[in-house]
């Protein structure tokens, strides 16, 4: 809460951590990708986090800032956001 929220009137949504996601790493996937929820490439070792930490340098600072690293890497600046249907 110490930044004014997002047009959600979500707060503190980015900059805290980077998320890990459901793709594997594949530097070339985007160019031949699905344009509607790309999934990622099937076959890499890495998975991939987006968005910037708190530690990040200033560019990195993105929604879309993409990473990746070993599924079984822990560091203090990737974590995970939990999420769920809200039903009718």
């Amino acid at each position: 809460g110490s930044l004014l929220p997002n047009a959600h009137g979500l707060m503190d949504m980015s900059g805290n951590v980077s998320e890990w996601v459901w793709d594997t790493y594949d530097s070339y996937y985007y160019a031949s990708s699905p344009s509607s929820d790309p999934m990622g490439g099937d076959d890499g070792i890495n998975q991939v986090h987006r968005g910037g930490a708190w530690s990040y340098e200033l560019r990195q600072h993105r929604v879309s800032y993409r990473n990746a690293n070993m599924p079984d890497s822990t560091y203090s600046v990737i974590g995970l956001r939990l999420a769920r249907t809200i039903l009718p």
